[in-house]
């Protein structure tokens, strides 16, 4: 008896892989729009018993500061149903209208201070873009929570 229950139970176990839960690739078009992106990556959390893909993105909008880029991200953004969930002088979170449990936050790439300090240190290694720019450029993470 015991080794049928065991046969029985092996083949569930061989299935398991963790799920990716990830934004849709048409959401992320739509993040990636707005601007030059000049470097770009992804970073896995592993959450329960599945992987959050955050798509990590350092992007150029064009503006003459900061201040300026976070308030073109957030109207390009807009024109494409996302919406302000927070802004504040340093960082802005939004959610998308049409791409349910999908989120982004904006803030500084020069000098941000997160928990993705790794995976910005792997972009700016590999950055070709010109350093005096960096305090004009978003770092953008784009999510979408397990729903």
């Amino acid at each position: 008896m015991p080794a049928l229950l065991g046969m029985l139970l092996l083949p569930g176990c061989a299935d398991w892989a963790p799920r990716v839960v990830e934004a849709d690739q048409v959401a992320l078009d739509e993040v990636l729009s707005i601007g030059t992106v000049v470097a770009r990556t992804t970073d896995d959390q592993m959450s329960d018993e599945d992987i959050q893909r955050i798509d990590v993105l350092i992007t150029d909008v064009g503006a003459s500061s900061f201040a300026e880029a976070l308030d073109r991200a957030e109207a390009r953004l807009a024109k494409h149903g996302w919406k302000t969930t927070f802004k504040n002088a340093d960082s802005m979170k939004m959610s998308s209208g049409k791409w349910e449990h999908t989120e982004l936050v904006a803030r500084r790439f020069a000098g941000a201070d997160s928990f993705f300090l790794e995976v910005q240190q792997q972009l700016e290694k590999g950055l070709k873009a010109d350093p005096s720019k960096w305090e004009k450029y978003l770092l953008v993470h784009v999510s979408k929570a397990d729903g």
